[in-house]
């Protein structure tokens, strides 16, 4: 019985730390996202406003079905790595969606990734653009993909 009783309070003491820390990470994520002005907000709906329906509800579509594989996957979803998540046939359609489409498929990527619960979004955005940025924190990373193209794409 003592046995079950370490391990119960090593488990309660493991999802103690990993909550703070969670905690932690998603307030680093979102003082970043707090940097994305309202202008930049705008600019991005109106680029957004110009896609095709029919292209931003396919996206929305096989986005869906991208996180509803991670979901379904053990491998992936329990991954410490956020560079798993980047596999799975609606990945490779939205990276090619990406490929051969950049202009309308990348606005509506930005706009998944400028919200902190879709952070594992980056690896689509890098494998798309091939940039890659190399951080133990994935809401950083999706966050600073997001401001980035805002500046370069959105001309402010």
């Amino acid at each position: 019985m003592e046995k079950s009783h370490s391990a119960s309070t090593f488990a309660t003491q493991l999802f103690t730390k990993l909550d703070h820390l969670f905690s932690s990470s998603t307030s680093q994520a979102t003082l970043h996202t707090s940097g994305f002005t309202q202008q930049q907000k705008d600019l991005l709906n109106k680029t957004i406003s110009q896609i095709p329906e029919g292209i931003q509800m396919t996206f929305n579509e096989v986005y869906a079905g991208w996180q509803k594989y991670i979901d379904e996957t053990p491998s992936i979803l329990f991954s410490s790595s956020s560079r798993t998540r980047g596999q799975g046939p609606d990945f490779e359609r939205l990276v090619e969606m990406g490929k051969t489409n950049k202009d309308q498929i990348l606005p509506l990527l930005v706009r998944k990734l400028m919200d902190p619960s879709n952070f594992f979004a980056h690896t689509i955005y890098e494998a798309i653009t091939g940039e890659y940025i190399d951080s133990p924190l994935p809401q950083y990373v999706a966050q600073t993909y997001a401001f980035n193209w805002l500046q370069t794409h959105l001309k402010l």
